[in-house]
C-alpha cells in the first residue's frame, strides 16, 4: 500500500502542477499589454484549459487511488503511464496570433469574459451579487482604453453564444454587463433555472472535451476544477448552428445519463444562454457511472467503450 500511496501522490502532484501552469498563464496574461488578459482568461479550454482538465482528472485519480484495492494498483499504474505518455507526445503549441492582429470584436469579447468570469477581484472591479458590473468601470481599466460603450453593446448583440447580458442599473441607470455562466468567481444570484426532473432537460446533454483526456476521465469522471460548475451543451456540434456549452474544436463528447444523475440527487441548472450546468457531487465531480455514451467527434464519429466505468 505504500507504493500505491506514493503513486497516488505523484498523480496529485502532476495535477497540481498542471493547475499551477494554468494559473501562472492567467497571471502572465494580466501583465501583457492591453487585451492579453482576455487571451488567457477566456482561452480556458483550448490550451491552458486542456492542461487544467488533464491535471484535475489526474488529481482526482489520486483520491481514487488511495481508495483502491491492491488488485487495482496495476491498472492505476497503467492509466498514469498512459496519461504521461500522452502528455509527452503533445505537439508543441503553435505560436498564437499576436493580439494586435486579431479581430477587435473577438478581443473585446474575450477581455470582457475574462474580467467578468475570473479577473474582477484582481483588477479591482466590483461585481454585484448577481454578477453585473458597470460598463463604465470596465472601460476605465487599461486594457479597455481602445474601446467605448458602443463597442461593448455591439459585442453583446452579435455574440452568437449569448455569453453576456446587459441591463440599466436598478440604482443609477447606467449600463451594466455580466457573463451568463462560466465563472470561477463566486456569483450567488446568477438567476440559474433549476432542472428538477428528467423532462426538464433537452434530449441530449453532453460535455465537450478532448480525446487526450479520455483515459483519465473514463476512470475518474469529470471535475468542475476551479469553476463553480461543469458545463454541458444541449446538442452535439453540427446539430445546431451554435452549441453553447461546448467549444467547437472539442473532439470528444460525453453524453450524460440524466435520469440516473437526477435520481441520485445531482443538481442541474440552465443558464440564461442555454448552457446546462452542474456543481457535481460534494467533491465537485461527475463520476463515470453517470456517463451514458462517449463519442469521438473527429475525424469520424465513433462510440468509445465505457468498460473502465465501475
Amino acid at each position: 500500500m505504500a507504493e500505491e500511496g506514493a503513486q497516488a501522490g505523484e498523480m496529485a502532484e502532476e495535477g497540481a502542477q498542471a493547475g499551477e501552469m494554468e494559473e501562472e498563464g492567467a497571471q502572465a496574461g494580466e501583465m501583457e499589454e492591453e487585451g492579453a488578459q482576455a487571451e488567457e482568461g477566456e482561452e480556458e479550454g483550448a490550451q491552458a484549459g486542456e492542461m487544467e482538465e488533464e491535471g484535475a482528472q489526474a488529481g482526482e485519480g489520486a483520491q481514487a487511488g488511495e481508495k483502491s484495492q491492491a488488485g487495482e494498483k496495476s491498472q492505476a499504474q497503467k492509466d498514469l503511464e498512459a496519461w504521461k505518455a500522452l502528455r509527452a507526445k503533445k505537439k508543441p503549441r503553435k505560436r498564437r496570433m499576436r493580439y494586435r492582429d486579431q479581430d477587435p470584436v473577438i478581443l473585446l469579447s474575450k477581455a470582457l469574459a475574462y474580467v467578468l468570469r475570473h479577473g474582477a477581484e484582481k483588477l479591482g472591479l466590483t461585481l454585484g451579487a448577481d454578477g453585473f458590473a458597470d460598463v463604465s468601470e470596465i472601460l476605465r481599466l487599461p486594457q479597455f482604453k481602445a474601446y467605448c460603450l458602443d463597442d461593448v453593446k455591439f459585442v453583446v448583440e452579435t455574440n452568437k453564444k449569448q455569453r453576456f447580458a446587459v441591463r440599466p442599473s436598478p440604482v443609477h441607470g447606467r449600463l451594466q454587463i455580466r457573463c451568463n455562466q462560466g465563472h470561477s468567481l463566486e456569483v450567488n444570484e446568477l438567476e440559474l433555472e433549476p432542472l428538477l426532473n428528467p423532462s426538464d432537460f433537452p434530449e441530449i446533454v453532453a460535455h465537450g472535451t478532448y480525446m487526450r483526456n479520455w483515459p483519465i476521465i473514463r476512470r475518474f469522471g469529470l471535475s468542475r476544477m476551479k469553476r463553480t460548475h461543469i458545463h454541458m451543451a444541449s446538442d452535439l456540434p453540427g446539430g445546431r448552428e451554435v452549441v453553447s456549452g461546448m467549444r467547437k474544436y472539442c473532439d470528444l463528447a460525453i453524453i450524460i445519463d440524466i435520469d440516473k444523475a437526477v435520481a441520485d440527487g445531482i443538481p442541474f441548472f440552465r443558464s440564461a444562454n442555454g448552457v446546462i450546468l452542474t456543481p457535481g457531487d460534494a467533491q465537485g465531480q461527475l463520476l463515470p457511472c453517470y456517463f451514458k455514451e462517449a463519442l469521438q467527434l473527429r475525424p469520424n464519429r465513433i462510440l468509445l467503450p465505457l468498460d473502465a466505468v465501475a
